[in-house]
């Protein structure tokens, strides 16, 4: 087990505010850290439209292969300090160490 998986699992039970879950389809993750969803709206010349900023970071072995994380893929996360699960884009993703760390952002629905 990798240094960084070992930290993960530390920052896990350290900062119960960080925890959040990733559902995807009818599959949750129940284990990932989230400092937050921020959320904001943005005026354009075409219009409003939400903007989102957001990195979550889970273990690579908790993704399971029939619903994988990819780029531009669909979930929808619970940072359990809020409670509410959020529709959002995976907008890149960087496999590291025994991670996955995604950067989310707001859908273009």
């Amino acid at each position: 087990m990798s240094v960084f998986v070992n930290a993960f699992d530390a920052l896990w039970t350290a900062h119960t505010t960080t925890q959040a879950k990733i559902r995807i389809g009818t599959h949750i993750i129940d284990k990932a850290l989230c400092t937050g969803i921020d959320l904001t709206r943005e005026a354009t010349e075409q219009g409003l439209y939400n903007e989102a900023n957001i990195t979550v970071r889970l273990k690579a072995t908790d993704e399971n292969k029939s619903y994988p994380l990819a780029i531009d893929k669909l979930v929808e996360i619970n940072h359990l300090a809020s409670g509410e699960w959020v529709k959002l884009r995976i907008a890149g993703r960087r496999d590291t160490a025994g991670l996955i760390i995604l950067n989310m952002e707001a859908p273009f629905e």
